[in-house]
């Protein structure tokens, strides 16, 4: 795999991860400004979420640097 993809692919996976730390910031705000629910009482739930979130963020980006991988193996 060149470098240029992999740091391509790599920058992506770093701003997924920072915008679904984003909208999991958002859902705690907005759980606790609209149903009145506190962090404290769902934190485990809102850890849950976000750990199977970046779960799925990193399998998605291990995936991409397998096939990117394949593909250029293929290529030569």
């Amino acid at each position: 795999m060149e470098k240029n993809n992999f740091w391509k692919t790599w920058f992506k996976f770093v701003g997924l991860l920072v915008i679904i730390f984003l909208v999991w910031l958002a859902l705690v705000f907005l759980c606790e400004r609209l149903f009145g629910k506190t962090f404290e009482k769902f934190k485990f739930v809102h850890y849950f979420v976000l750990l199977v979130v970046i779960l799925k963020a990193k399998k998605w980006f291990l995936k991409e640097i397998d096939y990117q991988k394949e593909d250029k193996e293929k290529n030569m």
